[in-house]
């Protein structure tokens, strides 16, 4: 497998979008085995949490062999089904975990927590408790290695060994491994997917790779479609095809997500595929996975009426594509959990903003690393539960006597960090996860909005129907650090960044299965579905000047970006008339927007406006009009621009009476590596690229 591997997925080529998008015919064997659990606390249900910020069940599901193991945060189980997907056994574990990795001889399974992993054997027994180095903050999965070791993949492409801490030393020390042993562990092969565009995805086998200097087989597949925004690595089936969970924006304010996992050859061509449902009823980190040796897939759906497991036998090679069968009994569309109504301290709905303090996107980073991070002491004044002026207060049950890090959740709370650390001295209860009387005024700590409010250094806290009142309304391919997913009288998370694979990585006040702090999440975009992206009116950037002049342009990051914006609100005028249309009179105020590119691409710019406004979209290799590479009145496409630092700016037309038609705009940004600018041959055993052209300027 290791070999065939190797040979398939060494050399960087793009795929044809027709042999992905041809039509998928339905599957003609067996349906899926299917079991219902109805929600419950009874034997032979599983656990439903109803949390501020959305519902809690089964986090996430791992295959051994023929079995599947699921992780039960609420009640605190791990469970283990057959192959007719029947309970065979369960033993207890802490409640709370994130996520689920196994040993490859299925004899041991790792939970993640917050701050550490448990490992239990196939007993139940916990055999290691290891605390996470302070630099993991992004866990988007783990695995047990040889020798007990625990594997933890963070960013999607990176991975983290973390052995048994030397003796009298905690915690232990975690090493990021080489580029050959990054990514997703599939048999003796190593795997991680990136996406590229909105129409393809790359699938990286690190393991063509002796050191990471080298050139990694790589191959990049298109999907068919121009609205993918993230492409999840599940694993390889037994016939070696790249199992992959798609997700598509298909809207954008509030969020709405298809979701596809299929299979793709070594051609690129859909072998099998099958649509799920985007929407979770319970929010979880892993919930599909190939089992059964590479021949089955097994998913879990949280609906409304309980959780739906299924388990579909692969078509083999050479069959014809295969559209999975769904259970005419699953329900495919519901809503995604909209957690409970938010306190609220802010002014009225239609109330005017104050002006308020600008706020870097660094600085709002660093004060929510500060809510997840700053240490403080917990007394046994500061623990269980009591009453103020009447409203019941329980603190969570994470806050034990002793030194913890990061701030608790607080229903209500806008607490500062250091109103926090003194009220604890004071003390004050630490964290309040009641959810009647808008907390109570003996606690300290913040809750989802209070946090987003303070992020934002407001004076007073906003709450999530009322975060529209100071921020608009932005597309979710915009999303920068600092902006957030809303849903209105339910819950806030602040976007940190943008994964390679699509995943995102996140910082929010929230409840979980049983987390109830301030802390680093990982979430998809499916996650965040009914939710509206939203931007802070009084962000800036870290020079202070408002994003988008010459000086401070607003960077364009990854490969698209979709960007409302107004040439009217601009006061810069630096450039009237351009070398490639010397005779068009762009005098009006721009909006300037940086490009870094890495490889030899194909951009395509364009730019949308009303009536009564002209602004042109222009691509140019520096600040001067002489050096425009292209512009149009409304949209082009430049097929090799090569690696560099390049300019897009949107101009305000003037018209022969001198009208400057400014106004508002969307420009939307397409960047597709051509390949062209690294060709990677094998030449006795060498590698060799061939250098681009120098760049036209």
């Amino acid at each position: 497998m290791r070999a065939t591997l190797m040979k398939n997925w060494i050399i960087s080529f793009a795929l044809a979008s027709a042999a992905s998008a041809a039509a998928v015919p339905a599957f003609a064997g067996q349906p899926p085995a299917h079991r219902l659990i109805p929600w419950g606390q009874a034997r032979g249900q599983m656990q439903l949490l109803e949390a501020p910020d959305g519902r809690y069940g089964p986090e996430a599901l791992a295959a051994c062999g023929s079995r599947v193991l699921l992780l039960d945060a609420v009640g605190g189980a791990i469970v283990e089904m057959d192959r007719e997907l029947r309970e065979v056994g369960r033993f207890p574990v802490a409640p709370g975990g994130t996520g689920l990795g196994t040993a490859a001889d299925c004899d041991a399974v790792a939970i993640l927590y917050s701050r550490e992993v448990h490992v239990h054997d196939r007993s139940g027994k916990r055999i290691a408790r290891r605390s996470l180095p302070e630099e993991l903050r992004f866990v988007t999965g783990l695995s047990l290695a040889a020798g007990g070791d625990v594997l933890l993949e963070e960013r999607a492409a990176r991975t983290f060994r973390l052995g048994a801490p030397p003796a009298g030393t905690s915690p232990a020390a975690a090493d990021e491994l080489d580029a050959v042993d990054a990514g997703l562990r599939v048999g003796r092969s190593v795997l991680s997917v990136e996406v590229v565009s909105g129409a393809a995805f790359r699938v990286i086998d690190h393991g063509a790779a002796t050191t990471a200097a080298e050139d990694r087989g790589r191959r990049e597949i298109a999907v068919g479609r121009d609205d993918l925004f993230s492409a999840r690595l599940v694993g390889i089936d037994a016939q070696e095809r790249v199992v992959v969970d798609q997700s598509f924006l298909v809207g954008q304010a509030p969020v709405v997500v298809e979701r596809r996992v299929a299979a793709f050859d070594a051609a690129g061509n859909v072998a099998w595929s099958v649509a799920l449902p985007a929407a979770r009823h319970a929010l979880s980190s892993r919930d599909v996975a190939v089992a059964g040796g590479g021949q089955e897939l097994v998913a879990m759906v949280a609906a409304p009426d309980g959780l739906h497991l299924l388990r579909w036998a692969l078509p083999a090679a050479g069959d014809a594509p295969a559209e999975l069968r769904l259970p005419r009994s699953l329900p495919l569309t519901f809503a995604a959990p909209r957690g409970l109504p938010d306190p609220d301290f802010s002014a009225p709905l239609g109330a005017v903003a104050p002006q308020a303090e600008l706020v870097t996107r660094d600085e709002m980073l660093a004060i929510a690393d500060d809510y997840v991070r700053r240490s403080w002491y917990a007394s046994s004044c500061n623990i269980g539960s009591g009453s103020c002026s009447g409203v019941d207060v329980v603190t969570p049950s994470w806050v034990t006597v002793g030194s913890h890090a990061g701030l608790p959740y607080k229903w209500g709370g806008f607490s500062t960090v250091d109103e926090f650390v003194d009220g604890i001295a004071a003390c004050a209860f630490a964290g309040d996860k009641t959810t009647t009387g808008w907390g109570g005024s003996c606690a300290v700590g913040v809750d989802c909005s209070g946090f987003v409010s303070r992020c934002w250094k407001t004076t007073t806290k906003y709450g999530t129907s009322t975060l529209e009142q100071i921020s608009d309304v932005i597309s979710a391919s915009a999303m920068a650090a600092g902006d957030v997913y809303n849903k209105a009288s339910s819950h806030v998370r602040m976007l940190v960044a943008r994964n390679s694979d699509g995943t995102l990585d996140m910082v929010e006040s929230y409840a979980g299965s049983n987390a109830w702090r301030v802390d680093y999440t990982v979430r998809t975009i499916g996650d965040n579905s009914g939710y509206t992206p939203r931007r802070y009116f009084y962000v800036t950037g870290d020079t202070g000047v408002k994003p988008g002049t010459a000086d401070n342009p607003i960077e364009i990051v990854g490969t698209e970006l979709t960007d409302n914006n107004s040439t009217a609100d601009s006061a810069e005028e630096l450039i009237d008339s351009y070398g490639c249309a010397p005779g068009t009179n762009e005098s009006g105020p721009e909006v300037y927007y940086s490009l870094a590119l890495e490889a030899t691409s194909t951009v395509t710019v364009t730019v949308s406006d009303g009536y009564g406004v002209d602004v042109d979209p222009h691509l140019l290799s520096g600040l001067e009009p002489a050096s425009c590479i292209a512009r149009n009145d409304v949209s082009f496409t430049v097929d090799k621009v090569y690696p560099g630092d390049y300019y897009i700016v949107a101009d305000t037309w003037v018209n022969g009476s001198g009208d400057v038609l400014d106004g508002d705009y969307e420009l939307t940004v397409e960047i597709a590596a051509n390949g062209r600018s690294r060709v990677v041959v094998l030449n006795g055993g060498v590698r060799t690229a061939a250098a681009p052209p120098p760049p036209a300027r």
